[in-house]
């Protein structure tokens, strides 16, 4: 009775959630972050793809307060099982985002405070780093580019063959990410005159688009391809998408 009291009056529950139930109670959290800017919603894709695993691994319907905290030592032979070619990184962000689940549990009184996690070591392993083009992949690459726009009578097909064209081409000559990409407006392009055969190009990409949620101004070459753009998109007005179609 008073172990029961004690819990009505620390503010948790006297029966423990379903995995799922707090899985799903955990992403509406992380969407509500996700409409007040705090993180962007790819983010909330890879915590929802993680979270999966861990439904999995304990089972949906399993009451959260009934899982052994030790049974997390088994978490990562599961994942290897499942998965073969899953990477020790791969595995410690996983356990980074299980762990902040159960604090957030905790700190909500959805869970007890002896319930943490208990995880067995991961060796340590220089992260890899990401594959890039030499220059002769990167030539074959834009030579294609400018021959699949080529011969093409059916206008809407051009249209996007030429946005994808240029898309790739606006990444690999300014480092944006992919979603910055996708949301750049032109009211945020700046073409600078240049030297060289091809003009510069400025780029101020909100915090709102961007991983880390900060402002940040990129420099960058083919300035040109923002015109050619212009060329045959008939939305070019400050506040339009540079890609809206796309």
């Amino acid at each position: 009775y008073h172990k029961l009291m004690g819990q009505i009056y620390s503010g948790r529950k006297v029966f423990s959630i379903k995995m799922g139930e707090f899985v799903e109670m955990y992403l509406d959290f992380q969407q509500k972050r996700v409409h007040d800017g705090l993180i962007v919603q790819q983010r909330h894709g890879t915590i929802k793809t993680i979270l999966g695993h861990l439904v999995d691994f304990v089972g949906s319907d399993t009451r959260v307060d009934s899982i052994e905290d030790t049974k997390y030592r088994h978490y990562y032979d599961y994942r290897r099982k499942k998965h073969p070619s899953v990477q020790n990184i791969t595995l410690k962000n996983e356990r980074s985002q299980i762990s902040h689940l159960y604090k957030w549990g905790i700190e909500y009184g959805y869970i007890g405070f002896n319930k943490t996690p208990k995880w067995s070591e991961l060796k340590f392993e220089k992260p890899r780093t990401r594959q890039y083009l030499d220059r002769e992949l990167y030539r074959k690459l834009y030579t294609y580019l400018n021959s699949w726009t080529k011969g093409i009578n059916d206008p809407e097909d051009f249209y996007y063959r030429s946005l994808i064209r240029d898309f790739i081409f606006i990444l690999s000559n300014t480092g944006m990410r992919f979603g910055e990409c996708r949301q750049l407006k032109w009211e945020c392009v700046q073409v600078i005159p240049s030297k060289k055969k091809y003009p510069n190009v400025k780029i101020f990409i909100p915090s709102h688009t961007t991983k880390t949620r900060t402002d940040r101004t990129t420099l960058g070459m083919r300035g040109d391809i923002f015109k050619r753009i212009k060329t045959y998109s008939d939305e070019v007005y400050s506040h339009d998408f540079v890609f809206r179609k796309f």
